[in-house]
C-alpha cells in the first residue's frame, strides 16, 4: 500500500514522508534489503526538477519493485 502511494505522486514532500515510513518498515522487519542511498539522494535530486523528471524516476522505482515482487513470488511457489 505504501508502495502504490509513493508510486502515485509527483509532490516531493509526499515522497520524502512515504519514503521514510517504508525505510522505518523494513528496517524494523529486518528483511535484509539494501538501500542504495547514493543513487536515492541522487533519484531524490532529479525528481525536483519537474513532471518528466519525476515520472521517469517513478517508474524506475516501479519497475525496479515490481521485479523484485515478482522475483520473490516465483521463488515462493
Amino acid at each position: 500500500r505504501r508502495v502504490q502511494a509513493l508510486l502515485g505522486t509527483n509532490n516531493y514532500n509526499a515522497v520524502i514522508d512515504q519514503l521514510v515510513h517504508l525505510m522505518q518498515i523494513i528496517k524494523s522487519k529486518k528483511t535484509g534489503i539494501k538501500i542504495d542511498y547514493a543513487r536515492l539522494a541522487g533519484d531524490l535530486y532529479k525528481f525536483q526538477f519537474g513532471y518528466r523528471q519525476a515520472n521517469e524516476v517513478r517508474l524506475r522505482w516501479g519497475e525496479q519493485y515490481y521485479r523484485a515482487f515478482k522475483k520473490s513470488d516465483t521463488n515462493q511457489q
